[in-house]
């Protein structure tokens, strides 16, 4: 009686025991359905037996559930850099060799270039179509890239690295630009650091190239001469021009001291005029007999005594007025030798 309850449980117990594996397994496999995506990464899904590979979508960095069956194909999302250079390749780009090409005026040249680029996201399946791996694709960019900028400089002659070198980088960009466009990715800068020629050719080109210096210095020095010589001539126009006003100045100066002189001399003739008929006519006034102009001139140069200290003017009129200088201590009166009018 007390052994039969103990039958279901131990069957429930085996059962429990008996799916464990499934779940654990089933737990396992679940993990490994998602999968993750590194950053800075784009990636096509690629199923782990068969190899196939979907074109459909491109995941970005995270973690993605794509099943324990498939796995990512992994592809650079940020700026590569393609180095045709010798030396000074900076740490992460591809280095590759130097340009070796010919100019238009057919002289064997070595240019020393570097390319950034990035793949296009969404044509990245169409960059896998034509290259599957990484690295064969960034083989693709540095063929087309190399084989577009030797085209470019065969339009150009060999001085133009130095005389047109803007005019030139920028041709070089724009066909980086152009070519790449062609395989899915974006040409995002180009550095273009140095060219090589022959000893020979980059003597003579040096000596033209200072010739040429030598007879821009000489028009320079030239030109400072013309400027110096139009300065002084304009300083002497300055110059004559300010002794002109100086001078006009000047005669205008004396002018108004002149009219301004005589002006006062006439208004002190006048005023004088002035006083001498007013002394006049007061000596007519008070001896009732009109002075000639003989009498008042005789007056005036009597009058003048007044100035002296010896003794004050005394007059009396007449027929004949006379005026006599008497010492004495000053008033006016009559001499009494001399007639009454």
């Amino acid at each position: 009686m007390d052994e039969e309850p103990t039958k279901p449980m131990k069957v429930a117990a085996c059962g429990c025991i008996c799916c464990s594996p499934f779940m654990l397994v089933g737990f396992i496999l679940l993990c490994c359905s998602f999968k993750t995506l590194p950053q800075y990464r784009y990636g096509l899904k690629k199923h782990s037996s068969m190899g196939k590979v979907d074109l459909t979508q491109v995941w970005e960095p995270g973690v993605h559930g794509i099943g324990f069956w498939n796995e990512f194909l992994e592809f650079p999302s940020t700026i590569q850099t393609l180095s045709y250079a010798t030396e000074g390749v900076e740490e992460g780009a591809a280095k590759l060799e130097p340009l070796v090409l010919r100019s238009k005026d057919k002289v064997p040249m070595t240019l020393e270039i570097s390319v950034q680029y990035t793949r296009r996201m969404e044509e990245l399946p169409e960059l896998f179509q034509m290259a599957m791996a990484e690295i064969q694709q960034e083989n693709i960019f540095a063929s087309r890239i190399r084989a577009e900028l030797t085209k470019v400089m065969g339009d150009h002659n060999s001085a133009d690295c130095w005389l047109k070198r803007s005019e030139l980088i920028s041709e070089l960009f724009a066909a980086c630009q152009k070519v790449l466009s062609t395989v899915h990715a974006d040409c995002w800068g180009l550095q273009f650091y140095r060219s090589h020629m022959s000893e020979k050719y980059e003597d003579e080109l040096i000596q033209t190239q200072v010739q040429k210096q030598e007879q821009r210095i000489a028009l320079a020095k030239q030109e400072v001469k013309n400027v110096e010589a139009s300065t002084e001539v304009l300083l002497a126009e300055y110059g004559k021009n300010q002794t002109i006003i100086e001078s006009s100045g000047a005669a205008a100066r004396y002018q108004i001291e002149q009219a301004a002189k005589t002006e006062a001399e006439a208004g002190r003739i006048g005023a004088e005029a002035n006083a001498l008929n007013f002394v006049k006519s007061t000596l007519t006034a008070a001896a009732g007999i009109a002075m000639t102009d003989t009498q008042f001139t005789d007056y005036q140069k009597r009058i003048t005594l007044q100035g002296l200290k010896s003794a004050p003017l005394f007059y009396s009129l007449s027929a004949t007025p006379a005026f006599i200088a008497v010492p004495g201590t000053g008033g006016r009166r009559l001499d009494p030798t001399q007639h009454e009018l």
